[in-house]
């Protein structure tokens, strides 16, 4: 899930913490008595805005009798899972890939929340889109096909967007083979690759190349937040996980974070104008604008595939499949009856 905008929030404390350094928000003075969430968060990234929306503003949690106290991973998703399995935090949001692995391999760990579907995109180099024989607005599966023989990058064998990537070429009768695939982590490294035409296009998080869209230079090929594939942005992609014993002990605190999370995706969606500066000012200051924007855009569009943080028996178990069938692994222990909370199920 890494590569969006992981830019760390100013003003976020330092705090060691086993295997990883994080950061805490106080969120002490709001009125009231709460109880406090000992929040991990993988990334502070725009895919994760329902939660860093809720941490700029302490109200959102307040109004539901909760503080929270977060602990941000700067990218270690293992991490997170980590301090969550040593008690060392309540909740840890992530990329649902990490935990339905952590579930598969022994992890007791239930779904309270999801707050995101896929944020990533297909970006080509305005050059190659130039050479193809169909356009930016195409019939979806029209604008698949036409990435045969392109040079794309990905992250690699495992990753989110490489399993999404060889969903979306299967669906369009295609294979990770047809194209010329090469696994790349390193964004720097991507677009430049990008602008020098070293390649022809990257599944990337949404928002890295929002600065090469804003000159021109590359084109938006495909979003997997568009509501042009259901099957692809109905899977739950950002979820919050809990111990099932901390849910059980925790069972109304569980529900209030929930209902928090809801409220933090509505405010992103209805107010995206109070909600962008809000961000912007507490969490990306200095980030270019054209960046920032069009990442906050492609947020906000797969947030809003959740309005109400539950997922679908058919979303997740498109995520099973898609997870099994690039790792291998028996996910029977994953099941959505059994992994997700009552109050998280959208069927």
């Amino acid at each position: 899930m890494r590569g969006f905008l992981t830019i760390a929030p100013r003003g976020w404390r330092a705090l060691a913490l086993a295997c990883s350094v994080g950061f805490v928000v106080g969120l002490a003075g709001v009125a009231g008595a709460q109880e406090t969430v000992r929040y991990g968060l993988a990334v502070a990234s725009l895919n994760h805005g329902p939660a860093l929306l809720a941490g700029a503003d302490p109200s959102i949690f307040a109004g539901h009798g909760l503080s929270m106290d977060v602990t941000d991973f700067r990218g270690s998703a293992n991490n997170c899972v980590a301090a969550l399995l040593s008690d060392a935090v309540d909740l840890c949001q992530i990329g649902t890939t990490t935990g339905v692995d952590a579930i598969a391999e022994g992890a007791d760990l239930v779904a309270l929340a999801v707050t995101s579907g896929p944020v990533a995109e297909i970006v080509l180099s305005s050059s190659a889109a130039a050479k193809l024989p169909v356009a930016a607005d195409s019939p979806m599966e029209e604008r698949l096909r036409a990435l045969k023989g392109l040079r794309l990058v990905s992250g690699g064998t495992g990753t989110a967007n490489y399993v999404i990537l060889r969903q979306m070429l299967s669906d369009a009768g295609l294979s990770i083979d047809d194209i010329r695939h090469s696994a790349l982590q390193d964004s720097v490294a991507m677009l430049e690759s990008l602008r020098h035409d070293r390649i022809d296009g990257a599944m990337w998080g949404a928002g890295a190349t929002g600065k090469m869209l804003d000159e021109g230079v590359a084109v938006r090929w495909i979003s997997t937040a568009s509501k042009d594939l259901p099957q692809i942005s109905s899977i739950p992609f950002v979820t919050i996980f809990a111990k099932r014993s901390w849910t059980e002990a925790n069972a109304q605190k569980a529900e209030k974070i929930h209902a928090a999370l809801v409220e933090a995706i509505d405010r992103m969606v209805t107010d995206l104008e109070g909600s962008s500066r809000l961000l912007r000012e507490t969490y990306f200051p200095e980030l270019d604008e054209a960046i920032f924007k069009d990442g906050l855009t492609q947020a906000v569009a797969a947030a809003g595939n959740f309005p109400e943080a539950k997922a679908t028996a058919s979303g997740w178990q498109t995520l099973l499949d898609l997870q099994q069938a690039n790792t291998g692994k028996d996910y029977a222990n994953v099941s959505f009856e059994r992994v997700i909370m009552p109050f998280a199920r959208a069927d």
